[in-house]
């Protein structure tokens, strides 16, 4: 089977050259799972195409399962990293959840402030508004 692996490599690389082909038993940054399940193991190979891209490879069916190329790469970090907390030091789960949890608060704290600027600034404008009307006095 290796040898049709080579093969395969060899038909996605075409006329690029091959950086490295590897056997993955582990997710790395771009072949994980975050909402669906992944295939593993998996056979890598990187392909310097001036980006450069790498497939993911079925060693089993020879099939090809992802192709991550500079597109994807940049929407797993702006997108999927900043949107779900997806970074790797993040991936244990009760590092994740203290994070979360965190920055929920941070948000309500600063939900909270704003509430309350709102209601008292209303209050002052009122106030003001109040004692300019015809016929009464401002208060001293």
């Amino acid at each position: 089977m290796p040898e049709d692996l080579n093969q395969v490599a060899s038909l996605l690389a075409g006329k690029d050259a091959i950086v490295s082909q590897e056997m993955r038993t582990e997710e790395d940054e771009y072949y994980y799972s975050l909402h669906d399940p992944i295939r593993l193991p998996v056979y890598r190979v990187i392909v310097n195409d001036g980006e450069p891209t790498s497939y993911y490879i079925d060693p089993t069916t020879a099939g090809l399962l992802r192709r991550v190329n500079a597109n994807d790469r940049a929407e797993r970090w702006l997108f999927s990293s900043l949107h779900h907390l997806d970074f790797p030091i993040l991936r244990t789960r009760p590092l994740w959840d203290i994070v979360v949890v965190l920055l929920m608060l941070g948000g309500t704290a600063l939900s909270a402030t704003g509430v309350y600027l709102a209601f008292w600034r209303i209050k002052r404008d009122l106030t003001f508004a109040w004692s300019q009307k015809p016929g009464r006095q401002p208060a001293e």
